[in-house]
């Protein structure tokens, strides 16, 4: 696949012996929830109305690792010569996330090229995309003076600087190339209550994809209002599946299909002083600690660095 050449260096690249070898992962059961997001994705992959290209956006937690999965399965149960839509998998890094989660996340992005390659998914390709040089940690805080945000601040500059705004640049390069661009999240309702709100907030109901809205204010009324942005779209397939359909579901993976391993994504929650089943549905997963940049001052605690 021809690559993004502003991103060349971005780019994880696969293994250059790695070649089609026609191994097929074996698909595991997938409960009626599960199944379900598989068809949807399926379905819109196939819709003949538009190419429009995909991005899959993941950190490689839990919520986007089962979204990255559905849509692998999606892929490989339809037939090559209609796999014509393109995929991005991105993920963003700071550098500043702890070294172990860094690790992973890149060898996850490796893993994900090498293995599109060797099962013939020529539409896959997984982007590591990092803050431009005059946006890093080192030139804003250290050579700046800017403060890192605390759980008081009004405004988290850093998470639109340093994970947002290069994903941003990506998916505009996207729209710039292929006119539209449609971008899927795993966020679910069962997150929280906040986050529940949120997908409401921002979704459409009964529709699987939609166009992407800002807010603003109606020039009729001047009343607030939500402002389509022209050839962006969003999705949130997984927005409806419950803690313990997910948990159920990843666990069937002791290897992920592009050759990831369940235990490797579970330990950043079991081992780190993490709970990663809830018994109550719409609590946070990890409670007060977070898996983040190891310089956060939103959260008290960091159940990661604790743990190591």
């Amino acid at each position: 696949m021809e690559q993004l050449s502003l991103f060349t260096e971005e780019i994880i690249k696969a293994n250059p012996t790695a070649t089609f070898t026609g191994t097929i992962p074996s698909i595991k059961p997938a409960g009626e929830s599960i199944r379900k997001v598989i068809e949807n994705i399926k379905e819109a992959y196939l819709d003949p109305s538009n190419s429009r290209p995909w991005v899959v956006t993941t950190s490689f937690g839990k919520d986007s690792t089962l979204l990255c999965v559905c849509t692998w399965v999606a892929l490989l149960e339809t037939p090559p010569e209609h796999r014509t839509r393109r995929i991005y998998f991105i993920s963003s890094d700071t550098g500043l996330e702890h070294p172990n989660l860094t690790q992973y996340v890149r060898k996850s992005i490796r893993l994900m090229n090498e293995s599109a390659k060797e099962q013939g998914l020529d539409c896959f390709e997984a982007v590591l995309v990092e803050p431009e040089a005059k946006e890093k940690f080192a030139r804003k805080v250290i050579g700046h003076g800017l403060v890192l945000p605390t759980s008081k601040s009004p405004f988290r500059w850093c998470t639109d600087r340093w994970k947002i705004a290069p994903a941003e640049r990506f998916i505009k390069l996207l729209v710039k190339r292929f006119g539209e661009v449609c971008v899927m999240t795993g966020v679910r309702h069962a997150e929280s209550i906040k986050r529940s709100n949120s997908i409401s907030k921002h979704g459409m109901k009964n529709q699987f994809i939609f166009p992407k809205t800002k807010p603003g204010k109606d020039k009729s009324s001047d009343q607030e209002n939500r402002i389509i942005i022209k050839n962006r779209f969003e999705s949130h397939p997984i927005a409806d599946i419950r803690d313990s359909d997910l948990w159920d579901y990843l666990m069937q993976w002791s290897k992920f299909p592009w050759g990831g391993r369940f235990y490797e994504m579970y330990s950043f929650y079991s081992d780190q002083g993490e709970c990663p089943m809830q018994v109550q549905e719409m609590k946070s997963t990890c409670g007060q600690s977070r898996n983040g940049c190891t310089l956060c001052m939103m959260i008290r605690d960091d159940g990661m660095l604790e743990h190591f």
